[in-house]
Protein backbone atom coordinates (compact mmCIF):
# COMPACT_ATOMS: atom_id res chain seq x y z
CA UNK A 1 0.00 0.00 0.00
CA UNK A 2 1.15 3.84 -0.39
CA UNK A 3 -0.28 7.23 0.62
CA UNK A 4 -1.54 9.43 -1.83
CA UNK A 5 0.19 13.00 -1.47
CA UNK A 6 -2.50 15.01 -2.44
CA UNK A 7 -5.52 13.51 -0.37
CA UNK A 8 -2.97 11.76 2.24
CA UNK A 9 -4.65 8.41 1.96
CA UNK A 10 -3.44 5.14 1.81
CA UNK A 11 -4.30 3.47 -1.66
CA UNK A 12 -3.02 0.15 -3.46
CA UNK A 13 0.60 0.76 -5.15
CA UNK A 14 -0.83 0.89 -8.59
CA UNK A 15 -0.86 -1.87 -11.01
CA UNK A 16 -0.73 -4.19 -7.95
CA UNK A 17 -4.34 -5.38 -7.93
CA UNK A 18 -4.36 -6.25 -11.53
CA UNK A 19 -0.86 -8.54 -10.65
CA UNK A 20 -2.14 -10.35 -7.99
CA UNK A 21 -5.28 -11.55 -9.84
CA UNK A 22 -3.02 -12.70 -12.79
CA UNK A 23 -0.98 -14.19 -10.11
CA UNK A 24 -4.06 -16.39 -8.25
CA UNK A 25 -5.87 -17.05 -11.84
CA UNK A 26 -2.49 -18.48 -13.44
CA UNK A 27 -2.29 -20.43 -9.71
CA UNK A 28 -5.85 -21.92 -10.33
CA UNK A 29 -5.00 -22.42 -14.05
CA UNK A 30 -2.11 -24.38 -12.87
CA UNK A 31 -3.85 -26.62 -10.09
CA UNK A 32 -6.80 -27.31 -12.67
CA UNK A 33 -4.10 -28.50 -15.09
CA UNK A 34 -3.16 -30.66 -12.80
CA UNK A 35 -6.08 -32.37 -11.35
CA UNK A 36 -7.62 -32.54 -15.44
CA UNK A 37 -6.43 -35.78 -16.21
CA UNK A 38 -7.45 -37.47 -12.87
CA UNK A 39 -10.87 -35.70 -12.74
CA UNK A 40 -11.81 -36.57 -16.16
CA UNK A 41 -9.94 -40.27 -15.96
CA UNK A 42 -11.99 -40.72 -12.88
CA UNK A 43 -15.36 -39.68 -14.32
CA UNK A 44 -15.38 -41.89 -17.05
CA UNK A 45 -14.45 -44.60 -15.30
CA UNK A 46 -17.37 -44.28 -12.86
CA UNK A 47 -19.86 -43.59 -16.02
CA UNK A 48 -18.69 -46.57 -17.63
CA UNK A 49 -18.82 -48.52 -14.44
CA UNK A 50 -22.32 -47.15 -13.99
CA UNK A 51 -23.00 -48.12 -18.14
CA UNK A 52 -22.10 -51.80 -17.42
CA UNK A 53 -24.31 -52.13 -14.44
CA UNK A 54 -27.51 -49.81 -15.45
CA UNK A 55 -29.76 -53.15 -17.57
CA UNK A 56 -31.90 -51.96 -20.82
CA UNK A 57 -34.50 -53.99 -22.69
CA UNK A 58 -33.67 -54.87 -26.39
CA UNK A 59 -34.95 -56.59 -28.70
CA UNK A 60 -32.68 -59.21 -30.64
CA UNK A 61 -32.78 -60.27 -34.30
CA UNK A 62 -34.79 -63.84 -32.95
CA UNK A 63 -37.59 -61.53 -31.55
CA UNK A 64 -37.40 -61.82 -27.88
CA UNK A 65 -37.03 -58.61 -25.77
CA UNK A 66 -33.30 -59.12 -23.64
CA UNK A 67 -31.94 -57.38 -21.00
CA UNK A 68 -28.11 -55.63 -21.60
CA UNK A 69 -26.14 -53.56 -19.80
CA UNK A 70 -26.53 -49.88 -21.13
CA UNK A 71 -22.85 -49.55 -22.36
CA UNK A 72 -23.06 -52.38 -24.87
CA UNK A 73 -26.62 -50.95 -25.99
CA UNK A 74 -24.45 -47.56 -26.71
CA UNK A 75 -21.61 -49.34 -27.56
CA UNK A 76 -18.83 -48.54 -25.19
CA UNK A 77 -17.81 -52.60 -24.47
CA UNK A 78 -18.71 -53.76 -28.14
CA UNK A 79 -21.28 -57.17 -28.75
CA UNK A 80 -24.20 -58.03 -30.03
CA UNK A 81 -26.63 -59.98 -28.00
CA UNK A 82 -25.45 -62.57 -26.23
CA UNK A 83 -22.09 -62.03 -25.85
CA UNK A 84 -19.42 -58.65 -25.81
CA UNK A 85 -17.53 -56.95 -22.63
CA UNK A 86 -20.31 -55.70 -20.47
CA UNK A 87 -21.95 -58.16 -19.28
CA UNK A 88 -24.46 -61.62 -20.81
CA UNK A 89 -27.91 -60.54 -21.24
CA UNK A 90 -30.81 -62.59 -20.14
CA UNK A 91 -34.01 -62.58 -21.64
CA UNK A 92 -37.25 -60.08 -20.36
CA UNK A 93 -40.00 -61.45 -22.49
CA UNK A 94 -40.29 -63.71 -25.30
CA UNK A 95 -40.79 -62.80 -28.70
CA UNK A 96 -44.82 -63.03 -29.20
CA UNK A 97 -45.35 -64.38 -32.57
CA UNK A 98 -42.54 -67.15 -31.48
CA UNK A 99 -44.47 -67.93 -28.43
CA UNK A 100 -48.21 -68.48 -30.05
CA UNK A 101 -46.58 -70.39 -32.73
CA UNK A 102 -45.32 -72.83 -30.03
CA UNK A 103 -48.36 -72.85 -27.72
CA UNK A 104 -50.33 -74.08 -31.15
CA UNK A 105 -47.51 -76.65 -31.58
CA UNK A 106 -48.31 -78.24 -28.28
CA UNK A 107 -51.97 -77.61 -28.82
CA UNK A 108 -52.02 -79.83 -31.69
CA UNK A 109 -49.09 -82.72 -30.12
CA UNK A 110 -51.44 -82.68 -27.05
CA UNK A 111 -54.68 -83.84 -29.15
CA UNK A 112 -52.84 -85.34 -32.64
CA UNK A 113 -50.10 -87.21 -30.20
CA UNK A 114 -50.28 -87.29 -26.38
CA UNK A 115 -53.80 -88.31 -25.69
CA UNK A 116 -53.96 -91.02 -28.89
CA UNK A 117 -50.86 -92.58 -27.14
CA UNK A 118 -52.75 -92.75 -24.27
CA UNK A 119 -55.78 -93.95 -25.76
CA UNK A 120 -54.05 -96.52 -27.48
CA UNK A 121 -52.54 -97.85 -24.28
CA UNK A 122 -55.75 -98.16 -22.32
CA UNK A 123 -57.77 -100.19 -25.70
CA UNK A 124 -53.77 -101.98 -25.20
CA UNK A 125 -55.00 -102.79 -21.58
CA UNK A 126 -58.03 -105.06 -22.65
CA UNK A 127 -56.25 -106.47 -25.88
CA UNK A 128 -53.98 -108.35 -23.17
CA UNK A 129 -56.84 -109.77 -21.52
CA UNK A 130 -58.35 -110.62 -25.42
CA UNK A 131 -54.93 -112.10 -26.10
CA UNK A 132 -54.76 -114.46 -22.69
CA UNK A 133 -58.52 -115.79 -23.82
CA UNK A 134 -56.72 -116.76 -27.67
CA UNK A 135 -54.17 -118.52 -25.81
CA UNK A 136 -56.21 -120.60 -24.11
CA UNK A 137 -58.11 -122.08 -27.18
CA UNK A 138 -57.33 -125.94 -28.13
CA UNK A 139 -57.47 -124.90 -32.09
CA UNK A 140 -56.69 -128.94 -32.42
CA UNK A 141 -59.94 -129.10 -32.23
CA UNK A 142 -61.14 -126.66 -34.64
CA UNK A 143 -62.37 -123.39 -34.92
CA UNK A 144 -65.87 -123.43 -33.29
CA UNK A 145 -68.29 -121.06 -31.58
CA UNK A 146 -65.65 -120.85 -28.54
CA UNK A 147 -63.00 -119.27 -30.81
CA UNK A 148 -65.10 -117.38 -32.89
CA UNK A 149 -66.45 -115.54 -30.11
CA UNK A 150 -62.79 -114.59 -28.36
CA UNK A 151 -61.33 -114.26 -31.96
CA UNK A 152 -64.13 -111.53 -32.44
CA UNK A 153 -63.70 -109.51 -28.96
CA UNK A 154 -59.58 -110.01 -29.89
CA UNK A 155 -60.53 -107.85 -33.44
CA UNK A 156 -62.23 -105.42 -31.19
CA UNK A 157 -59.64 -104.93 -29.60
CA UNK A 158 -57.29 -104.07 -32.25
CA UNK A 159 -59.99 -101.50 -33.41
CA UNK A 160 -62.52 -103.62 -35.63
CA UNK A 161 -66.83 -102.89 -35.02
CA UNK A 162 -68.08 -105.24 -33.47
CA UNK A 163 -70.21 -106.80 -36.04
CA UNK A 164 -67.50 -106.53 -38.69
CA UNK A 165 -65.27 -108.01 -35.91
CA UNK A 166 -67.97 -111.30 -35.39
CA UNK A 167 -67.62 -111.42 -39.37
CA UNK A 168 -63.84 -111.58 -39.47
CA UNK A 169 -63.70 -114.10 -37.01
CA UNK A 170 -65.65 -116.92 -38.38
CA UNK A 171 -63.05 -118.87 -39.37
CA UNK A 172 -59.30 -119.16 -38.18
CA UNK A 173 -57.68 -118.10 -41.76
CA UNK A 174 -59.58 -114.73 -42.37
CA UNK A 175 -58.85 -114.09 -38.59
CA UNK A 176 -55.24 -114.44 -39.16
CA UNK A 177 -55.53 -112.65 -41.74
CA UNK A 178 -56.84 -109.30 -40.72
CA UNK A 179 -54.77 -109.95 -37.62
CA UNK A 180 -51.68 -109.63 -38.94
CA UNK A 181 -52.83 -106.83 -41.37
CA UNK A 182 -53.96 -104.63 -38.42
CA UNK A 183 -51.08 -105.27 -36.56
CA UNK A 184 -48.52 -104.70 -39.22
CA UNK A 185 -50.50 -101.29 -40.02
CA UNK A 186 -50.29 -99.87 -36.38
CA UNK A 187 -46.66 -100.99 -36.37
CA UNK A 188 -45.80 -99.23 -39.70
CA UNK A 189 -47.96 -95.94 -38.33
CA UNK A 190 -45.67 -95.45 -35.23
CA UNK A 191 -42.32 -93.01 -36.13
CA UNK A 192 -39.07 -93.97 -35.12
CA UNK A 193 -35.82 -95.44 -37.23
CA UNK A 194 -36.60 -99.10 -36.46
CA UNK A 195 -40.17 -99.00 -37.12
CA UNK A 196 -40.15 -99.90 -41.18
CA UNK A 197 -37.29 -102.47 -40.52
CA UNK A 198 -39.52 -103.87 -37.71
CA UNK A 199 -42.39 -104.07 -39.99
CA UNK A 200 -40.51 -105.50 -42.87
CA UNK A 201 -38.98 -108.47 -40.52
CA UNK A 202 -42.76 -109.10 -39.15
CA UNK A 203 -44.36 -109.72 -42.34
CA UNK A 204 -41.82 -111.77 -43.67
CA UNK A 205 -41.74 -114.02 -40.17
CA UNK A 206 -45.59 -113.92 -41.15
CA UNK A 207 -45.31 -115.11 -44.59
CA UNK A 208 -43.29 -118.72 -43.41
CA UNK A 209 -45.94 -119.21 -40.58
CA UNK A 210 -49.14 -118.63 -41.99
CA UNK A 211 -51.26 -121.78 -42.67
CA UNK A 212 -49.06 -123.04 -40.23
CA UNK A 213 -50.29 -124.40 -36.37
CA UNK A 214 -47.67 -121.80 -35.31
CA UNK A 215 -49.36 -119.31 -37.03
CA UNK A 216 -52.05 -118.15 -34.20
CA UNK A 217 -48.93 -118.15 -31.65
CA UNK A 218 -46.72 -115.38 -34.11
CA UNK A 219 -49.86 -113.07 -33.90
CA UNK A 220 -50.87 -113.40 -30.31
CA UNK A 221 -47.12 -112.90 -29.71
CA UNK A 222 -46.93 -110.06 -32.35
CA UNK A 223 -50.10 -108.44 -30.57
CA UNK A 224 -48.79 -108.21 -26.65
CA UNK A 225 -45.23 -107.08 -27.59
CA UNK A 226 -47.36 -104.55 -29.76
CA UNK A 227 -49.39 -103.90 -26.46
CA UNK A 228 -46.91 -103.74 -24.24
CA UNK A 229 -44.91 -101.58 -26.43
CA UNK A 230 -47.91 -98.81 -26.45
CA UNK A 231 -48.32 -99.13 -22.56
CA UNK A 232 -44.86 -98.17 -22.22
CA UNK A 233 -44.77 -95.82 -24.69
CA UNK A 234 -47.51 -94.07 -22.86
CA UNK A 235 -45.91 -94.56 -19.48
CA UNK A 236 -42.77 -92.30 -21.25
CA UNK A 237 -45.20 -90.15 -22.53
CA UNK A 238 -46.54 -89.30 -18.84
CA UNK A 239 -43.85 -88.82 -17.13
CA UNK A 240 -41.85 -86.91 -19.29
CA UNK A 241 -44.93 -84.42 -20.02
CA UNK A 242 -44.31 -81.96 -16.86
CA UNK A 243 -40.71 -81.67 -17.47
CA UNK A 244 -41.15 -80.60 -21.35
CA UNK A 245 -43.60 -78.23 -20.55
CA UNK A 246 -41.16 -75.98 -18.30
CA UNK A 247 -39.12 -76.32 -21.37
CA UNK A 248 -41.84 -75.14 -23.73
CA UNK A 249 -41.60 -77.78 -26.22
CA UNK A 250 -43.93 -81.11 -26.30
CA UNK A 251 -42.50 -82.51 -28.66
CA UNK A 252 -39.28 -83.02 -27.66
CA UNK A 253 -40.85 -86.00 -26.00
CA UNK A 254 -41.17 -87.28 -29.42
CA UNK A 255 -37.60 -87.00 -29.94
CA UNK A 256 -36.42 -88.43 -26.53
CA UNK A 257 -38.76 -91.38 -27.24
CA UNK A 258 -37.48 -92.58 -30.01
CA UNK A 259 -33.92 -92.90 -28.92
CA UNK A 260 -34.99 -95.44 -26.14
CA UNK A 261 -38.27 -96.75 -28.39
CA UNK A 262 -35.99 -100.08 -29.52
CA UNK A 263 -37.13 -102.45 -31.70
CA UNK A 264 -40.22 -104.41 -31.13
CA UNK A 265 -38.49 -107.88 -32.26
CA UNK A 266 -35.95 -107.35 -29.13
CA UNK A 267 -38.87 -108.09 -26.99
CA UNK A 268 -38.85 -111.36 -25.40
CA UNK A 269 -41.69 -112.65 -27.03
CA UNK A 270 -40.57 -112.12 -30.51
CA UNK A 271 -36.78 -113.54 -30.38
CA UNK A 272 -37.77 -116.77 -30.74
CA UNK A 273 -39.71 -115.88 -34.24
CA UNK A 274 -36.37 -114.65 -35.51
CA UNK A 275 -34.56 -116.79 -37.68
CA UNK A 276 -31.88 -118.74 -36.97
CA UNK A 277 -28.33 -118.07 -38.00
CA UNK A 278 -27.49 -119.35 -41.14
CA UNK A 279 -31.22 -119.64 -42.35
Amino acid sequence: MTFNPQTGEAMAVPGYIGAQAALKGAEVQAQEEAKYPYTVGADREKQQTQASLDMMQVTGPDGNVYYRPRAQVVGQAGGGVGGGQGGQPFMASRNPSTVQAEQELNKNWVSGTFQPTIDAANAARGTLASIQAVRGLDLQTGWGTEAMAKGANFLVGLGFGGEEAQKLASNAQAFQSVSMDRLLKTLQSQSGPQTEGDAQRAAQTWVSLQNTPQANDFILDFAQAQAEMQARKAEFYQKALPIARRTGDLTEIDRRWQQVQGSIMAHPLMRKWQPKEGQ
